[in-house]
């Protein structure tokens, strides 16, 4: 039950936090580096899978695996964030990274879809604001300090 709603929590935001809708919301004034990182830290779902693989016998090194996976979604949502101008490559990039690490850690027997809804939800979709142009989703803060808006 526990492993459902957390498919549909991301699986959903995967799909969600890259419309034209939710990268608006989520650029709009006010919604800064702070609100971002605290958006993503909020967001420890490696712990949960972690553990559920534990308790099937599939995983011992629950802790490594889930503060890598969490630790580089949070550092890649800083990075992200620090040079809005490259937002697009870097969530992209980013992204890729999150499947990479993932394969190398090798994925969770419980929930093989994790980092293929994670990463794209958190990094390519909130942190990097989709692939939307500025245009598309209207003047931001975000869009000012990248220096993309033309007045």
């Amino acid at each position: 039950m526990v492993m459902a709603a957390m498919a549909a929590d991301l699986v959903g935001g995967a799909y969600v936090n890259n419309t034209r809708a939710s990268v608006r919301w989520y650029e709009r004034a006010g919604q800064g580096e702070k609100e971002h990182l605290t958006f993503a830290a909020l967001h420890g779902h490696p712990f949960l899978v972690a553990w559920a693989d534990r308790r099937v016998g599939e995983r011992d090194d629950v802790a490594t695996w889930a503060l890598a996976q969490y630790g580089y979604m949070v550092l890649s949502t800083a990075i992200i964030r620090r040079f809005p101008a490259n937002r697009r490559g870097l969530g992209l990039a980013l992204t890729a990274g999150g499947l990479v690490l993932d394969r190398a850690l090798g994925p969770s027997a419980v929930a093989p879809w994790f980092a293929w809804s994670y990463h794209p939800k958190l990094l390519m979709g909130h942190a990097a604001g989709s692939l939307r142009p500025d245009a598309d989703i209207g003047v931001t803060e975000f869009s000012r300090r990248a220096g993309n808006v033309r007045r």
